[in-house]
């Protein structure tokens, strides 16, 4: 069920199980979404977004006003909900902006999916070029010096440059931490001597057991059990031998590596938060104070209405024709109180969004 499981489920499989070349269990895809529209959906989470009571109370207040103009015995301008304009404007605006940003964020995320890594096929004998989109659980990946690593990987073996087989890489990864220096990372000791090329990779058999997918970028915990040409190795794996989505492999020909974690699952994936509306500090604060004026405005509405139902008791205005006066007693005081509101509703002008 991940990475909706239960509890039962992670008592059940405490760890995850990856199988070399074909797997048992099932992994989710290599695509990554970062956008936060599609076509079809953007129109109503933007209005969603946009009369959010949290953070845009105001334009809540604005499309109610202009609702509340289009009733007659309270409107103010004969039924035309004149803020409508003005609102619609400030909307249409925000969507432009909105689905542009988005757009750009379409844009990375088909660059992403469609940029091409180097991936070993057992059954041709030979690297071949996939889509980062394409890449799965447990084929062999092959990084030459300064690509990005398309997925967390485990590193099989590495290019050395003497004789004496180290299994050094160094990888770049400001985009996960923002540091700038180099990083080193080891392979693995119980296949770096023993992969040198694509070929032996067909000789390998195993499995790596693992902590299941989290956002924790320096630690990892998981046992390499590798078989080879008959023989059984077994080593633990920790973060000193993983490559991680993001990293840049530098000052190193090339690597090997197995594929642990595709997509959401990636390490940089977890701990990336879900795309949501952008506030500053300024619409924060503004929002705050657009509470306290609409209190203000509905207390001097409530006076208004009080103090003119309270001088009708005291006069007739039904014997006074210059007021025009068709209400019941019962209704003047709410006929009242929402003509004060709309009366003064510039307290707030839509400007100010």
């Amino acid at each position: 069920g991940w990475p909706n499981s239960t509890q039962a489920e992670i008592d059940a499989f405490p760890r995850r199980i990856v199988y070399m070349k074909e797997q048992v269990y099932s992994f989710c895809s290599n695509f990554v979404k970062t956008s936060k529209y599609e076509w079809y959906n953007f129109a109503p989470k933007f209005l969603m977004e946009s009369f959010n009571l949290k953070t845009k109370i105001a334009n809540t207040y604005f499309l109610v006003i202009a609702a509340l103009q289009t009733v007659g015995p309270i409107s103010n301008t004969n039924g035309v909900p004149t803020t409508l304009f003005p609102l619609t404007l400030v909307l249409l605006f925000d969507g432009i902006f909105a689905a542009l940003e988005d757009r750009n964020r379409h844009v990375a995320d088909k660059e992403a999916n469609s940029s091409l890594t180097t991936v070993w096929n057992g059954e041709t004998n030979q690297w071949e070029s996939r889509t980062w989109s394409d890449l799965c659980v447990g084929q062999f990946v092959q990084l030459k010096t300064r690509e990005p690593v398309p997925a967390d990987m485990v590193i099989i073996s590495g290019h050395e440059k003497n004789a004496v087989i180290s299994g050094q890489c160094y990888v770049e990864t400001k985009s996960l931490d923002g540091e700038t220096n180099l990083k080193l990372r080891q392979a693995m000791p119980n296949t770096m001597s023993r992969v040198r090329e694509g070929a032996d990779l067909n000789s390998l058999s195993g499995t790596i057991e693992m902590e299941h997918p989290n956002k924790r970028i320096d630690d990892f915990t998981g046992s390499y059990k590798v078989t080879h040409l008959g023989t059984e190795h077994q080593e633990p794996v920790n973060s000193s031998n993983v490559l991680l989505r993001g990293c840049v492999l530098r000052n190193t020909e090339w690597v090997i590596g197995i594929v642990i974690n595709t997509g959401k699952d990636t390490k940089i994936m977890m701990s990336s938060t879900e795309t949501i509306g952008k506030y500053s500090f300024l619409e924060s604060a503004a929002t705050k104070e657009i509470v306290r004026v609409f209190l203000l405005l509905f207390f001097l509405a409530f006076v208004g209405a009080t103090g003119m139902a309270i001088w009708n008791e005291e006069n007739d205005p039904k014997n006074l024709p210059y007021l025009q006066w068709s209400y019941e007693a019962g209704s003047e005081w709410f006929v009242q109180f929402f003509y004060i509101l709309l009366l003064h509703a510039t307290f707030c002008p839509v400007s100010l969004y």
